[in-house]
């Protein structure tokens, strides 16, 4: 896991997502837009300014809009004053829960994936920027629609003996993420190891 932070909410569901990050040797706040965001908001400052744990969101979450970007990432950037890169993945084998509103991906045992961590970055937040601005929005949104397509085509370029080699792998180019940066993604990464592009 990587020892990352998060948001998870305190709904039945992410009651189990929270059990299994920590697990995972994950911290988590628990909140969402729609309940206990400014708690939750907080609570990842603090895990990520005291204890140097890089943060990732789900920032579609927790009700949708599918891929929509709600501010809550912003406005982390904007206090922590950290980066945010765009990060997506692919499950080349996967069950998918077609009655979530957010179409929940969840890789079968073995599968192959591919996870795609942008090596470009959204600049951290100023003072004077607006976390709501909507072009901030629309510009992470595409960031993950490419990172999501980059994931995809790598998964179709591996020859059938490389597909379904049980192990997480990252395409990555980005800075060393072992530093404090912030990750966002329309889907939660539970483990990850990183090798470079």
């Amino acid at each position: 896991l990587y020892g990352v932070a998060t948001m998870t909410s305190t709904s039945k569901d992410g009651h189990l997502i929270n059990y299994v990050i920590q697990k995972l040797g994950g911290k988590t706040a628990r909140g969402s837009s729609s309940r206990g965001g400014v708690g939750a908001l907080k609570g990842l400052v603090r895990l990520c300014r005291n204890e140097g744990r890089p943060t990732s969101f789900a920032v579609d979450g927790p009700r949708g809009p599918i891929y929509g970007v709600k501010p809550g990432v912003f406005e982390f950037s904007k206090l922590t004053k950290l980066p945010v890169y765009a990060m997506a993945m692919h499950a080349d084998n996967c069950w998918t829960a077609e009655k979530a509103w957010n179409k929940a991906q969840i890789p079968k045992p073995f599968c192959r994936l591919e996870i795609v961590i942008e090596s470009q970055s959204i600049p951290a937040l100023t003072k004077t920027d607006n976390p709501k601005s909507t072009d901030f929005a629309e510009d992470l949104k595409e960031r993950i629609n490419f990172a999501k397509q980059r994931a995809i085509d790598y998964s179709r370029e591996r020859s059938p003996s490389e597909r379904g080699i049980p192990r997480f792998w990252v395409q990555c180019s980005a800075p060393d993420l072992r530093q404090n940066c912030l990750t966002s993604s329309f889907g939660k990464v539970l483990r990850r190891q990183l090798a470079s592009a």
